[in-house]
C-alpha cells in the first residue's frame, strides 16, 4: 500500500533513510510476521504523531527508554543472554516474562545496530487490577535510535501517552489533564481503529482510565464498537468489558 507521505515530514534532519523501503519492510510478513506497522499506516506520520505527542508532555525519548529498561531490568538488555527473573516487582507493578522463543533482528537494518535480540515480551501490571501494559525487548533500540513505538495497528504498540500515565511519568501536564489526553485519545481509538489489532489492543488497555468521571460511557463507546465492528472474531471482547462494567457498577 502506498501513502502520500507529507514533504515536509520527509526533509526533517531525522529521517534520513529511504522511507517508503523501510517502510515496505515493517509491514507484516516481512521483517517480522506480525509486522511493526500495520498495513494501514504510515511509518512517517506515525513518527511524527508520537513525536508530538511527546512534545505536549513535555517528555523526551530518553525519559521513555529510562522507564523501558527500568521495567524490564536486565531481561530487556540483549548484552545480559537470557531472561534471569521471570517475575519481578519495580515501582509498585508486577513485571511478568513472556516469552524467549525467537530472535528478532532492527527492521531498519542498518549495520551499526544490525543486531538480532530475543524477542521477549514483558506484561506489566498493577496488582489485582486489569491494568496492565506490554513491552518488547526491542523497543529500547527502536525508541533510541529510531524514535519508533511501533504502529497503532501492532501488537508491540508502546503507546508513548499511555506509557506516560502508567507509570505516571513527570509531565508539564497534570495528572489530570494527562488522563483527560488518554480519555480523548482513548475514545477516539474506539470510534476508528486502525484495524482489529488495535481496536483489541486499545480495549485490554481500557482499565487504565477506571478513575475517569466518564469511565462508564467510555465502556459504553468500547461496547458499541465491539457489537459494530466490521472485524471477525472480537465478540470476546465483550466478556472482558462486561466484567469492567460489573466491576464499576459493584463499586458504585
Amino acid at each position: 500500500m502506498e501513502h502520500n507521505h507529507s514533504t515536509d515530514l520527509l526533509e526533517r534532519n531525522d529521517i534520513d533513510y529511504d522511507v517508503q523501503k523501510t517502510e515496505a519492510k515493517l509491514f507484516p510478513n516481512n521483517s517480522s510476521t506480525s509486522g511493526f506497522l500495520g498495513k494501514e499506516e504510515c511509518l512517517v506520520k506515525v513518527i511524527d504523531d508520537d513525536r508530538k505527542t511527546l512534545e505536549k508532555l513535555g517528555v523526551s525519548y530518553d525519559d521513555i527508554l529510562l522507564h523501558i529498561l527500568l521495567v524490564g531490568g536486565d531481561n530487556i538488555n540483549p548484552e545480559k543472554g537470557p531472561p534471569r527473573e521471570y517475575f519481578r516487582a519495580i515501582k509498585g507493578l508486577f513485571v511478568r516474562t513472556l516469552d524467549n522463543m525467537d530472535s528478532q533482528g532492527c527492521p531498519w537494518g542498518d549495520e551499526k545496530y544490525d543486531y538480532r535480540i530475543p524477542t521477549i515480551g514483558f506484561y506489566a501490571h498493577l496488582a489485582n487490577t486489569y491494568v496492565g501494559i506490554t513491552l518488547s525487548g526491542l523497543h529500547p533500540h527502536l525508541v533510541k535510535n529510531h524514535h519508533f513505538f511501533e504502529g497503532k495497528g501492532t501488537i508491540y504498540r508502546l503507546d508513548p501517552l499511555r506509557f506516560a500515565y502508567f507509570l505516571n511519568l513527570p509531565t508539564k501536564v497534570s495528572k489530570v489533564e494527562l488522563r483527560d489526553l488518554l480519555y480523548v485519545q482513548t475514545q477516539e481509538e474506539l470510534k476508528n481503529p486502525v484495524n482489529k489489532t488495535h481496536l483489541v489492543t486499545t480495549i485490554t488497555c481500557i482499565a487504565m482510565l477506571c478513575e475517569h468521571p466518564k469511565f462508564t460511557e467510555l465502556l459504553g463507546v468500547a461496547k458499541q464498537s465491539v457489537d459494530n465492528s466490521e472485524y471477525e472474531h472480537v465478540s470476546y471482547c465483550s466478556g472482558f468489558l462486561d466484567k469492567l462494567i460489573n466491576s464499576c457498577e459493584n463499586s458504585n
